[in-house]
């Protein structure tokens, strides 16, 4: 059974502000990703009058929930990373420091458990996945332990969402259609040097040669046959790196697999055709905010590029997808341009993310998240559900 719930036209002209949001399926979690419901009207007179809502949505969301913390490298009131060795670096000087100062290098992995100092050896520190599980991290650099709090990352979720419908105008049902995932495990995120050799582990992923690569892997699926309607790639962009000369494109997998610290991991595999460039001289990012991939310096960190032609072509020719792999590098050699990004070892809240909307080839079926067309619910802040004549 195929169910579309009747929907206003999008309110043009009327601002988002004034948008009043009603959670018809509080957030709540499913598989360790957080899930919810809800419709949009273009103010409260509207809901009051009845009108039907602009907009419904549905997200599945990769969240960390407050019992697994993240981690983050240590700074010192400056802002400045400390290092194992004692050493202050900038950040502004980290990429420099890891490729060429040999106190970087001072620990090599011997087994996945196991890394090898001039006073010893000794295990290095333990942190949780997204999934609850344990794994090594790089102990270069002393962490500390933090919480975000869930409701206000849904907020800034659904804000940058709302931005995103505003821009393009977008009204109708779409309820589950929407993927919201994070980089979530050290494999997740990687860099290829010029030597080939590939690093699961560093601090950030700094792309400043033609012969250089960075990949990010998301686990979400996506089912075969369905239209790709908007795609955002995000990046936490470092101030020293945002001068993008460079191109995107997706590894031709329907399941690729994590990165590994082997030579040319990232290089050998497959890509898509489809490809899109971000160039621009100097974006002038504060390092405390994600720019999607493709912005300019004078639309800012939201004004990137829909990439979902890469998504899309691997939907068409691989079926439902089950996890993505985005592949970048520089190619148009320039010694003034680069690119720099968090990873998911430096901190685990600014690790690359993707927004990804589709349209289901079938529509909304049952068993699917759905919404009755009355009464409406409202569940207030994440609380139970009341019922609200409609």
């Amino acid at each position: 059974m195929v169910l579309r719930l009747n929907t206003s036209p999008f309110p043009e002209g009327k601002p988002r502000s004034g948008w009043v949001r009603t959670f018809i399926d509080a957030p709540h979690r499913v598989n360790g990703m957080v899930e919810f419901t809800y419709s949009l009207h273009e103010d409260q007179a509207a809901k009051d009058s009845r009108d039907d809502p602009f907009y419904y949505g549905s997200h599945i969301a990769m969240i960390r929930p407050p019992e697994i913390p993240h981690h983050r490298i240590k700074r010192t009131v400056d802002g400045k990373f400390i290092h194992v060795s004692n050493l202050e670096v900038a950040p502004e000087d980290m990429a420099d420091f890891l490729e060429g100062d040999p106190a970087a290098y001072q620990w090599e992995t011997k087994t996945p458990l196991l890394w090898t100092a001039p006073q010893g050896s000794l295990p290095p520190e333990m942190f949780p996945t997204y999934w609850g599980d344990p794994e090594p991290l790089d102990p270069q650099w002393p962490r500390e332990l933090f919480v975000l709090d869930e409701a206000e990352e849904i907020d800034k979720l659904l804000a940058r969402h709302d931005e995103g419908l505003e821009a393009r105008q977008v009204s109708g049902d779409h309820r589950g259609t929407t993927l919201n995932l994070q980089v979530g495990t050290s494999a997740g995120d990687a860099r290829q040097a010029t030597t080939n050799a590939v690093s699961i582990t560093g601090t950030s992923i700094n792309i400043d040669a033609t012969t250089e690569h960075g990949g990010h892997r998301f686990v979400g699926t996506i089912p075969a046959g369905a239209t790709i309607d908007d795609t955002k790639f995000l990046i936490h962009l470092h101030a020293d790196g945002d001068e993008p000369i460079h191109q995107i494109r997706g590894e031709t997998q329907a399941a690729p697999v994590a990165f590994a610290a082997v030579s040319d991991n990232i290089d050998s595999r497959g890509r898509t055709t489809a490809t899109h460039d971000w160039d621009d001289t100097q974006l002038s990012a504060d390092g405390s905010t994600f720019w999607e991939w493709g912005s300019s310096t004078g639309g800012g960190p939201t004004s990137g590029v829909d990439i979902s032609s890469i998504v899309q072509e691997n939907v068409d020719a691989l079926g439902e997808l089950t996890a993505l792999v985005f592949i970048y590098e520089q190619h148009t050699l320039s010694s003034t341009r680069d690119l720099e990004c968090d990873t998911y070892d430096g901190d685990t809240s600014e690790a690359a993310k993707v927004d990804i909307e589709f349209t289901a080839a079938a529509g909304i079926t049952s068993g699917e998240i759905m919404a009755a067309t009355s009464p409406h619910y409202d569940l207030g802040r994440f609380g139970p559900a009341t019922m609200v004549p409609y």
